[in-house]
């Protein structure tokens, strides 16, 4: 194929749009069907995070109403941001591609 992309068929630009950006390094076979991902691993990471800000969370508030008797008001703003912080950035996106390594 020639560098002039203008006089090239449909079909012949599909197949370079189809293909790889570049040849992977020698030695390496790409697999882009199976990719490994990280996937499950970020999304067990994310969960127990949750859980654990949450729990803080309910303690905190537990402490501060029950034990100290003492809530002020930066403690009233607590709970929706927390609920807020969960819905903005905690759900996962469609994998990436392993890189080649």
């Amino acid at each position: 194929m020639d560098l002039d992309v203008t006089s090239w068929t449909p079909e012949q630009l599909q197949e370079l749009l189809d293909g790889p950006a570049q040849k992977p390094p020698v030695g390496v076979v790409p697999n882009f069907k199976n990719s490994s991902t990280l996937a499950e691993y970020l999304i067990l990471t994310l969960v127990l995070s949750l859980i654990i800000a949450t729990l803080s969370l309910l303690f905190r508030i537990y402490t501060k109403a029950f034990i100290l008797r003492s809530i002020n008001f930066e403690d009233f703003w607590q709970a929706p941001a927390r609920v807020k912080m969960s819905m903005s950035g905690a759900r996962p996106r469609e994998p990436y591609p392993a890189p080649y390594i």
